[in-house]
């Protein structure tokens, strides 16, 4: 049986977890080695076969305590991996490709590179200089160069990296786990005519949750929930701000997918608007997409993301004409004043994920390459 280690720096992580599951299904003997920072508790049951390995300590993504604790993570990791018994090693972004390639280094096996996010755009501390970014960047290059395959969520993404990459680049789109309650028509419904609209995910201030608040909070008929976690100061802002609405709906805190999948069957429409002034979310592929494809939900969307052109190409939801309240609103109202426009746009979404984006046929794409690696 070829075993793969599949390495992440935050934990629990949903698409890390799809990835073991589909790797265990494919033939493959996997282990988890993991930064758990305490974000909540692995979908990952003891039945599944998968071993976990985690490195624990509790650290906010923003904390200054992360920057201190990287370099333990990634020694812990390294030596995981020197004392693994591996095939191939699955590294989920650069924090656990760096430990990944200089242990695949001594053992000389091969290593995919799952670039989630590029890393010098993600970093979240204010006092890092620009100099630091470029540096972080172009050692990010080299580990791609080195890595055996890459792994995209999204065509899009290979202009960040490089054109050159292409030939050893496989994409597996974020797209959800379907279950039995996933493949039904599942419209919402109110007594009193109302419109569910749905958000879940990490609650940050680029994904402009203040604005949808802003937006709706005075909407009649129009209901409002937001799952998932957000720092206490960013939480405190939406708090403020839909203090006297009676239709929004704040759950900030981690929940686990299956409960954030019962919200997207009970809603009518979901949204993923993002600031495409932020280098990463121009190219953002986000999961939320494709479980309202599976789910038969509309979706609305901004400009200036990848998921605007997939959302256009598949005529599954509504591109805002601009990242404005205004723009989002009236796309609200439209969706809530025509049925049929919601259940078309519902059935093109899950006629996509069927023929093109469904996880079964990413986790066959998974596979594959594993599978490649080890011949």
């Amino acid at each position: 049986m070829l075993r793969v280690a599949l390495l992440r720096s935050r934990f629990p992580d949903v698409r890390l977890e799809k990835e073991a599951r589909a790797l265990t299904k494919g033939g493959f003997q996997c282990e988890i080695i993991a930064w758990d920072r305490k974000r909540g508790s692995p979908s990952i049951k003891p039945d599944e076969g998968i071993k976990v390995t985690t490195f624990e300590l509790a650290a906010p993504p923003s904390s200054i305590l992360v920057i201190l604790a990287l370099p333990v993570w990634m020694c812990y990791a390294f030596m995981r991996l020197i004392r693994s018994d591996v095939d191939t090693v699955h590294a989920a972004d650069f924090d656990a490709c760096l430990p990944a390639l200089l242990a695949a280094k001594v053992k000389n096996v091969p290593v995919v590179y799952d670039i989630y996010d590029l890393y010098a755009e993600t970093m979240a501390f204010p006092f890092l200089k620009n100099w630091f970014r470029k540096i972080i960047s172009k050692i990010d290059i080299q580990l791609i160069d080195q890595a055996r395959t890459i792994v995209l969520p999204d065509e899009s993404r290979l202009a960040q990296i490089g054109e050159r990459f292409s030939e050893k680049t496989v994409y597996v789109y974020n797209s959800p786990e379907e279950k039995a309650e996933e493949r039904s028509l599942n419209l919402a419904s109110y007594e009193d005519g109302g419109f569910a609209l749905f958000f879940g995910g990490e609650v940050t201030p680029d994904r402009c949750l203040h604005l949808a608040i802003e937006a709706v909070k005075d909407l009649p008929g129009v209901n409002l929930r937001i799952v998932g976690p957000a720092s206490a100061e960013y939480a405190q802002r939406l708090k403020e701000l839909a203090s006297k609405a009676r239709n929004i709906d704040l759950q900030l805190s981690w929940h686990q997918p299956d409960y954030i999948m019962k919200c997207v069957r009970e809603s009518d429409a979901l949204f993923a608007i993002y600031d495409p002034s932020i280098p990463n979310n121009r190219y953002s592929s986000p999961n939320k997409l494709f479980e309202a494809m599976m789910c038969r939900k509309p979706i609305i969307v901004n400009p200036g993301t990848s998921m605007d052109r997939i959302v256009q190409g598949e005529k599954c939801g509504i591109v805002m004409e601009r990242l404005t309240p205004a723009a989002f609103r009236e796309a609200v109202l439209r969706l809530k004043e025509d049925v049929q426009l919601r259940e078309t746009l519902g059935k093109n979404g899950r006629a996509a994920y069927e023929q093109r984006y469904g996880w079964s046929i990413m986790e066959q794409r998974l596979i594959e390459a594993h599978r490649r690696l080890a011949r």
